[in-house]
């Protein structure tokens, strides 16, 4: 089985390879991004290969896909669809702080949001966040996540600190009534769904 490659207006979301290694070590090894996210930033290309080794082992509960421009074939991060079951998901992001803030995770999330409701039929999507991530939160509520819940020390980290998060949910009704997020111009091909 395969996951499918999704085309968004400026960006490919794509399974990750092996040939993906040195972009994802730059991004993953940074300090800024993986505490973020909850893990610890890689120590070594090694780590970075494992992460893409595991992500190729497909599965019908976990999509993870490069976030790459198209203009540039720049591989800027990836996104996960993960926990799909009972008709729902959730998903979360990292990308390149070089390119945060030109609109491209929310066109990344659109896209995954796209896959979740219209080829996966799932009724809700959920995005988690810690609360001092703004940024993050902004996305969120930017493409109609309403807050579901905050749940303080909700997550331990990898060093075993506890974090604050916040919880958001989409339902498939919500993303169909808001038309700001019907797009048009994602498509979903090959693959396996």
């Amino acid at each position: 089985m395969k996951p499918p490659r999704i085309d968004a207006k400026r960006i490919v979301l794509r399974p990750l390879n092996l040939n993906d290694t040195s972009a994802l070590f730059t991004l993953m090894s940074r300090a800024d991004i993986g505490p973020l996210a909850g893990w610890k930033p890689h120590q070594s290309p090694k780590h970075t290969k494992a992460y893409i080794k595991d992500a190729k082992r497909f599965n019908k509960q976990t999509y993870v896909f490069g976030i790459v421009l198209k203009e540039t074939s720049r591989l800027i991060g990836t996104v996960e669809l993960y926990n799909i079951k009972h008709n729902a998901a959730d998903t979360g992001l990292i990308i390149h702080p070089d390119v945060q803030g030109l609109g491209y995770g929310k066109e990344t999330i659109n896209a995954i949001l796209h896959f979740s409701f219209e080829h996966l039929f799932l009724n809700k999507v959920y995005y988690r966040t810690f609360t001092e991530n703004d940024p993050s939160i902004q996305l969120m509520k930017s493409l109609g996540f309403s807050v579901l819940t905050v749940q303080y020390r909700g997550y331990t980290l990898y060093d075993g600190s506890k974090k604050d998060l916040i919880v958001g949910m989409l339902t498939q009704q919500a993303y169909h009534e808001n038309n700001a997020l019907l797009t048009g111009d994602i498509r979903v091909q090959a693959g396996e769904i």
